[in-house]
C-alpha cells in the first residue's frame, strides 16, 4: 500500500486486487468478528444493500457566514438553486463547484439545518481569498485578452 496514495486513480485494477488478496487474508478474523454478532443476537441476518437510498432534502432557506468582500446576492445567483426545491449531496456539490470556480473564495463548506421532516436550511461557511489576488487575476485575464487580440505576445 506504500507505493499508493489517494492521487492512485489509474491504479484502480492493482488497488482491488490488493483489496481482495488482504481480504482473504484477514478472511479468518472477519468470520470470527461475523460469528460473535450472531452469538450475541441470535436474531440477527445479514443484510445486502443496507445504506440508506440516497435522499433529496428541500431547502427551506439558506445563510452564507464568512463573507467580506462578495455579496451574497453574488454568492447565491452562481449556485443556481432554488427556495423550495429537493437536492442531494451531489447536486450540492455540484452547485458549490460553480461558486468555487469563480476564484473568490479558498474554502467552502456547508451544512444542513434540519426544519422539517424532508426539509432544511443550507447554511455555507466560507472563506473569501484576499481582494487583491481577485485583482491580479483580472489584471491578467485583461492582459491575456489583449495580448491574444492585438498578437503582442
Amino acid at each position: 500500500m506504500e507505493d499508493y496514495s489517494a492521487a492512485s486513480f489509474g491504479s484502480s485494477t492493482e488497488l482491488i486486487q490488493l483489496g481482495k488478496e488482504w481480504g482473504k487474508k484477514f478472511y479468518p478474523a472477519f468470520k470470527k468478528l461475523a460469528d460473535s454478532v450472531k452469538a450475541s443476537n441470535p436474531n440477527y441476518h445479514f443484510r445486502k444493500n443496507r445504506l440508506p437510498n440516497k435522499t433529496k432534502i428541500t431547502i427551506d432557506g439558506t445563510h452564507i457566514n464568512g463573507l467580506n468582500h462578495t455579496s451574497e446576492k453574488s454568492f447565491i445567483k452562481r449556485l443556481h438553486l432554488e427556495i423550495g426545491k429537493d437536492y442531494d449531496g451531489i447536486e450540492i456539490a455540484e452547485a458549490i463547484r460553480k461558486v468555487y470556480g469563480s476564484r473568490n473564495y479558498n474554502r467552502i463548506s456547508y451544512r444542513w439545518e434540519p426544519t422539517t421532516d424532508g426539509h432544511a436550511n443550507l447554511v455555507f461557511d466560507v472563506i473569501e481569498n484576499p481582494p487583491h489576488l481577485f485583482q491580479i487575476r483580472v489584471a491578467l485575464s485583461h492582459f491575456q485578452q489583449r495580448c491574444t487580440y492585438n498578437y503582442c505576445c
